[in-house]
């Protein structure tokens, strides 16, 4: 067992994580360590902030996915054979080397990885097939170990207030950083800098309230790149009559999606948490 997976059962087995879950934290804590991402000591209080982390995978795919990554981010040129030994199964998010080893046979026969096993089955010598290469890449401009959040919206009082109480603790909540365009620093043209948060974000959060032509543009893009898009109104807005005698509305280009209609800042904190829970995690 390498020093990394040896601290991490110490640290599991001190705060007694249920066995169902420590081969999730153990997984958890080396890809942080690998991705050079801050790791919390693990203690009583805040166990389960780590197994709800959205770093953790949630099905079979996602954790032969992983390991696909790590092939990936491996492989300096096309045919490089990485020695990939059984003892840092919890590349994978596995319970034990046996497992580990199906793992490796299933991203075999999916075509993704080609290669041999050793005659004791300690390691594994492969490399990314032209099938494999295609899978990481689309992976990695999916932004699957991304934890930030875009928050598109008008920038009116009552909505900053909104990000500040309601959208970012609920991501925090939920293992994300949510983010404003406005509250980084930049020396590039907005446009610019809001099309590459968009890029390297996880997800997107968009407003609609008060019909804000950029929020607009930004879930349109985000939903052009592939992102999922959370979308968001007040709902005391919505129900008003404009100067014309007529309520608000969204564009018809949206109205027909599942829209967070929210009444007070609590209401859309917990039903943003309900919705990245059932939708993003």
């Amino acid at each position: 067992m390498n020093t990394i997976v040896l601290i991490v059962v110490l640290l599991i087995d001190d705060v007694k994580v249920p066995v169902t879950n420590k081969h999730l934290i153990s997984g958890l804590i080396r890809e942080k360590n690998d991705l050079g991402l801050i790791i919390e000591t693990i203690t009583k209080d805040n166990i389960n902030s780590f197994i709800n982390d959205p770093l953790i995978p949630r099905t079979t795919m996602q954790r032969l996915d992983k390991i696909l990554l790590y092939y990936y981010k491996n492989t300096e040129t096309y045919g490089t054979v990485i020695h990939d030994e059984f003892i840092c199964y919890s590349r994978g998010y596995a319970k034990n080397a046996k497992e580990y080893i199906e793992m490796i046979k299933a991203l075999n026969e999916l075509g993704y990885l080609d290669g041999d096993f050793s005659s004791d089955k300690t390691f594994y010598d492969g490399k990314l097939t032209i099938k494999g290469m295609i899978r990481a890449e689309e992976l990695t401009t999916t932004n699957i170990c991304s934890t930030k959040v875009f928050v598109a919206m008008g920038f009116k009082p009552d909505l900053i207030e909104a990000h500040n109480k309601s959208i970012k603790p609920a991501c925090k909540e939920c293992g994300f950083d949510a983010f404003l365009v406005s509250e980084t620093e930049h020396n590039r043209d907005i446009n610019d800098k809001i099309i590459s948060d968009i890029k390297t974000s996880k997800f997107v959060v968009t407003d609609f309230t008060y019909n804000n032509p950029g929020a607009y543009f930004e879930a349109g893009f985000a939903q052009g790149r592939g992102l999922e898009v959370i979308r968001t109104c007040k709902k005391a807005w919505y129900d008003e009559t404009n100067e014309n005698g007529e309520k608000n509305r969204l564009h018809f280009d949206i109205n027909h999606y599942n829209i967070i209609f929210w009444e007070d800042y609590e209401d859309l904190k917990d039903k943003l948490k309900y919705r990245i829970r059932a939708t993003i995690l």
